[in-house]
């Protein structure tokens, strides 16, 4: 008895919980920024918020020397700056913009497929990315090879 009436519980609250995390279409319509990056499984984190680059002591040891650590940290600095510029749009009718720090504009389409919580942009490349909700913010991770993820956080502007 005890465990059929904590199975009639637990079923709706898990099925709740798991309904809260999909996104609908109507909640990635609108212009994003991003607010946090994590590459190479997390590995190499940049926090928009706090403009705080965090790389895994893992990564550092595979650098050959002091002058190979600062040019990648000056380059990882340097693309996460623009990254963080940049402005996603999704609108209504499926066209995807991506606005660039230089202003360049990119157009182009996009897709949702809600039940799997995929999304795929297309401005002259395909990317796909799975999307996740979490409080205000969209997780899109992608695969940036067999091994490594990029994970992206974004907010409504």
């Amino acid at each position: 008895m005890k465990n059929t009436l904590f199975l009639l519980i637990a079923l709706p609250a898990s099925v709740l919980s798991s309904a809260q995390d999909k996104l609908s279409k109507s909640e990635l319509i609108g212009e994003w920024k991003p607010v946090q990056v994590n590459m190479n499984n997390g590995a190499i984190t940049y926090d928009y918020r706090t403009s705080k680059l965090v790389i895994a002591d893992s990564m550092q040891k595979t650098w050959r020397s002091a002058d190979d650590s600062a040019q990648t940290v000056e380059f990882l600095s340097i693309m996460f700056d623009e990254m963080g510029k940049m402005t996603m749009g999704f609108k209504e009718n499926d066209v995807y913009v991506e606005i660039k720090p230089s202003g360049k504009v990119k157009q182009g389409t996009y897709s949702f497929d809600v039940k799997n919580s995929l999304l795929v942009t297309d401005n002259g490349q395909k990317q796909a990315f799975t999307v996740r909700k979490r409080d205000a913010f969209l997780i899109l991770e992608t695969d940036l090879d067999e091994s490594k993820k990029l994970e992206l956080l974004i907010q409504k502007k």
